[in-house]
């Protein structure tokens, strides 16, 4: 009956045996091209952990900061678990990825969404988005957990779980667009400063550095909208910094200077240098009230290496002619080029937030005396080994980031640092702060802890 209906539609008759020969070699073809695709996928996965390893993927920017190096953590391998990620459905809209713990896996895992990207207009492919988020989280500092792809407030997304190195327990999901491979941040299409907007003033600003890829990620961590950017050349990490969202000014910038070739002798001295620096602030802010608090050369590399360094110079903002504690300027100048290599800007407070034309009326000998007694009510032993290294009179002006403190709430107070036989006996040894109100004599503040 079922050859009759075969004759009566006008279709070829075929015997039912080639028919099921024919369907298994379809089968066997699309197997062969799954396991194509999945192998080519898995051997560039090896490839760039295989170069993350032998140094060949970008390193993070070496930043130019005084003080003792940053201790990293030590090269060793733990066992971990792993995320398997739950694919998206077709045409599904998910702002979270569903993760089943997988124990004992050797690396990173792909849900089956995102093994099946075919790359096209609309979509970079699977190894360029391995390859951008190695840049921006290198794999020498992140461990790469898994990867899915899934879709977010209207976009196509790739999703990374990701954690940092030799941390067990905190991970974190990294998104880069799938159409251009550009990070991706919840809340970044509502800021001010529009990421093509940022971009153009990154570029803009640092027209010598001559960059061949700038890589720009959205933040909101610290409470202030930023766009933070990585300038890179030849995949090499050559500056980075931060551009407030909210403003489209330029925070902060730290160029990544190499010790290969440079001289033994820095070629200016630092009073060329700070007028540098002091043309720099004002050619970026205007004529602003600042007062120099910190001036010094700080050599590159390690101690007696032949290498010529850096100055920094930290300025301190003035309010009603006297100097705040916290906010001010950062900069540094390269001795040999004369180029600026860091900046930071620290400008945040309003001047209505400061307490109008005070009067200090404490004397400082009074201020010592309150300091030494509250020293020694807390630590009694140890008052008699207490020294005040120093005591002068500045704004309290330390305020969370992203507040705006009310109408005069700011004092003027004595900022007085001390020590005492056990933090003297630190490697480190870090000064213990008080902090007396200039005008009234009250001890608002002390950070003196055992």
């Amino acid at each position: 009956m079922d050859q009759d209906k075969r004759e009566d539609s006008g279709a070829a008759y075929i015997p039912e045996r080639y028919r099921q020969q024919f369907a298994a070699r379809q089968r066997r073809r699309k197997l062969m091209k799954l396991s194509a695709v999945t192998v080519a996928i898995v051997c560039v996965l090896a490839a760039i952990l295989l170069a993350a390893g032998s140094g060949l993927l970008p390193v993070p920017l070496r930043q130019f900061t005084p003080g003792p190096a940053p201790i990293t953590p030590a090269s060793t391998t733990t066992a971990m678990q792993t995320t398997q990620v739950t694919p998206v459905p077709q045409g599904a809209q998910s702002a979270t990825m569903t993760a089943v713990p997988v124990a004992n896996a050797s690396g990173p895992v792909f849900s089956p969404a995102f093994l099946a990207v075919v790359p096209d207009t609309n979509t970079i492919s699977t190894a360029r988005a391995l390859a951008f988020i190695s840049q921006d989280y290198p794999l020498s500092a992140y461990t790469l957990l898994s990867g899915d792809i899934t879709n977010l407030a209207g976009r196509q997304l790739y999703a990374f779980s990701l954690r940092p190195a030799g941390n067990t327990s905190a991970s974190f999901t990294a998104y880069l667009d799938a159409a251009t491979g550009d990070p991706y941040a919840p809340g970044q299409d509502s800021a001010a400063v529009s990421l093509a907007a940022a971009r153009n003033t990154i570029a803009d600003t640092f027209t010598a550095v001559h960059p061949d890829q700038i890589r720009v990620m959205y933040s909101k961590g610290t409470g202030i909208p930023l766009w933070n950017f990585t300038l890179y050349q030849a995949l090499v990490p050559a500056l980075s910094g931060s551009l407030d969202a909210t403003s489209g000014q330029v925070r902060s910038f730290a160029r990544n200077i190499s010790d290969a070739g440079r001289p033994a002798a820095a070629a200016i001295d630092i009073s060329a240098a700070r007028k540098i620096a002091e043309s720099y602030i004002n050619g970026r802010n205007g004529p602003v009230a600042v007062n120099l608090s910190i001036g010094r050369y700080m050599p590159a590399g390690p101690a007696g290496s032949a290498v010529a360094g850096q100055y920094l110079f930290t300025y301190s903002r003035l309010v009603n002619g006297y100097p705040c504690d916290s906010e001010g300027f950062t900069v540094a100048v390269d001795s040999v080029s004369g180029e600026v290599t860091r900046y930071e800007r620290r400008w945040e407070v309003p001047e209505f937030s400061f307490r109008p034309s005070p009067v200090p009326s404490v004397l400082q000998r009074d201020v010592t005396y309150t300091v030494l007694k509250k020293a020694q009510d807390l630590y009694p032993g140890l008052a008699p080994n207490v020294s005040i290294v120093s005591a002068d009179i500045r704004w309290k002006d330390d305020v969370p980031a992203g507040t705006v403190p009310p109408p005069s709430a700011i004092p003027l107070a004595w900022k007085v640092t001390f020590t005492d036989e056990l933090i003297r006996a630190m490697p480190v040894p870090v000064p213990a702060v008080a902090w007396v109100d200039a005008e009234s004599g009250d001890l608002i503040g002390m950070d003196y802890q055992h």
